[in-house]
């Protein structure tokens, strides 16, 4: 999967080290994601974390299974999934009075199920950039000319020069973690705040992945995320109303 499966999955691992406690439990990862799990690797002596880019120190081992196959080998079913965020310690939280949020709209456009099932149109959302007292940024990568235009147009911040270096998200992490929450399409960001334990509105489509289950406006995966399916495929327009409903009573507007 993707960096957000890599999220999603890592949940296991703290279970997985505390039940084979004498065993070494080697996680191949991602060279861009290793500076997450770090802290994790402290946690646990009996962790072991190797980059994508560095096969050869993984010497030996006897059995392997990719972090999806550990919901069997533990035995754990939806109602026993428990969450607990990852990287809540990681990153500064430097927030003020005002209320703020991050809006994405879309995520990579090599992932098969993007343009069909999980983006949607920047248009559909400048509705929401016109509640009073709400002030929104954007941290979305590869964004379009006419894209840019709606975001200047509706006084939105732009964050374009981020996230540069070799760690993924390392400057992302702050920014969500200064703002009241985020609100983003079924993305890796998606995965990335509800891990740094903020509150976040996850925008999906009828057809939406299996893991944010079919009809609940909830998740065992991730009990404080705020789930807003569409009704009818392809129809944002009753999404971000329903949006639109849920801030401006959560904020008193």
């Amino acid at each position: 999967g993707g960096l957000g499966d890599t999220f999603m999955f890592s949940r296991f691992l703290p279970i997985l080290c505390s039940k084979y406690v004498n065993n070494k439990i080697i996680f191949f990862l991602d060279d861009c994601l290793f500076w997450f799990f770090q802290k994790m690797q402290n946690d646990y002596d009996n962790l072991e974390l190797i980059k994508y880019t560095e096969t050869s120190k993984i010497y030996h081992f006897d059995y392997h299974c990719s972090l999806m196959y550990l919901i069997k080998e533990l035995k754990i079913t939806y109602n026993t999934l428990g969450f607990t965020p990852l990287f809540r310690h990681i990153g500064e939280c430097k927030k003020d009075n005002k209320i703020k949020y991050i809006l994405n709209w879309k995520g990579n456009s090599k992932n098969l199920h993007e343009i069909s099932n999980r983006r949607m149109n920047l248009e559909y959302a400048e509705k929401l950039f016109k509640i009073p007292n709400i002030n929104w940024c954007v941290i979305t990568k590869n964004i379009t000319k006419e894209e840019k235009k709606i975001l200047k147009n509706n006084n939105v911040e732009y964050f374009k020069n981020i996230d540069n270096g070799t760690n993924a998200f390392e400057d992302s992490v702050s920014i969500i973690k200064s703002c009241s929450g985020v609100i983003t399409t079924d993305t890796s960001i998606a995965h990335l705040s509800l891990n740094l334990e903020i509150p976040t509105y996850v925008l999906l489509t009828l057809g939406h992945e299996w893991r944010w289950c079919t009809k609940s406006t909830n998740t065992n995966w991730y009990p404080e995320a705020t789930l807003i399916k569409q009704t009818e495929q392809g129809n944002w327009i009753e999404v971000i109303n329903k949006l639109e409903s849920l801030l401006k009573e959560k904020h008193n507007i």
